[in-house]
């Protein structure tokens, strides 16, 4: 298994990545099924874009050649009067294919991250996910994630 940083060469595979992971959402959380209709070549060139634009990194895993799971983080600086000044890395997303699941390979691309939030000087490491998935939620507190804050949603039929 070879772990990387993303090159643009890699586009077409990490595409197909990018779709299995808006087919892991929509079948994980009904509320995602409107994820299924965005197409994943806009979609990777967003998240590309905002790795450009934001100090980030997108690194693959690759097996025989393919590429089998995707991290993309950015970097926050928050200076103003509403935030305590700090520079953080953010998870955007992360990404394995099944088959290799509990295989070690999301733990090695965390840890590519990490070591890069490290050498930008980033206070803390970040990330948003859904609660309902619970064995993403699992993986996050193995490496070492705690929960810190909690997002409520009331959701109102208008």
């Amino acid at each position: 298994m070879e772990y990387r940083e993303f090159r643009k060469d890699d586009y077409d595979d990490l595409k197909r990545l990018v779709a299995g992971l808006q087919e892991f959402f929509v079948q994980m959380d009904d509320e995602y099924r409107e994820f299924s209709n965005v197409d994943e070549g806009k979609y990777l060139d967003e998240i590309i874009g905002d790795a450009e634009s934001k100090n980030g990194k997108i690194y693959v895993a690759v097996d025989n050649g393919n590429l089998v799971g995707f991290v993309q983080g950015v970097i926050i600086e928050k200076d103003d009067l509403q935030h305590v000044p700090q520079r953080d890395g953010w998870i955007g997303l992360l990404y394995v294919e099944d088959r290799y699941r509990n295989k070690n390979v999301g733990n090695e691309l965390m840890t590519r991250m990490r070591e890069f939030f490290r050498s930008e000087n980033c206070d803390s490491v970040k990330l948003f996910c859904s609660s309902a998935n619970v064995g993403a939620l699992e993986f996050y507190k193995k490496v070492g994630f705690e929960v810190s804050n909690v997002e409520l949603k009331l959701k109102e039929s208008l």
